[in-house]
């Protein structure tokens, strides 16, 4: 197999990751008892649901977040 299709695979898997790491973190905060109804509307912008979930502790998960989002971005630079 030819090195552009292993990168194609490798931003597939990356980017897949990420969209459910995103997911989690939407759900967390949209199903949290800790904020209000206008944060979690904020929380619909997709980079602000990362600033929302560590408010309500998802530390974790945005931690993951910023990591996929990162290497899936230097992937297509590399690419």
């Amino acid at each position: 197999m030819s090195t552009a299709l292993w990168l194609l695979i490798f931003a597939i898997v990356l980017s897949t990751a990420w969209a459910l790491t995103h997911l989690s973190l939407l759900l967390g905060v949209l199903t949290s008892k800790e904020l209000e109804a206008k944060d979690k509307v904020i929380a619909l912008v997709p980079f602000l649901t990362p600033w929302k979930a560590w408010v309500v502790g998802r530390k974790v998960g945005v931690v993951c977040w910023g990591v996929f989002l990162t290497a899936y971005v230097a992937l297509r630079v590399v690419g």
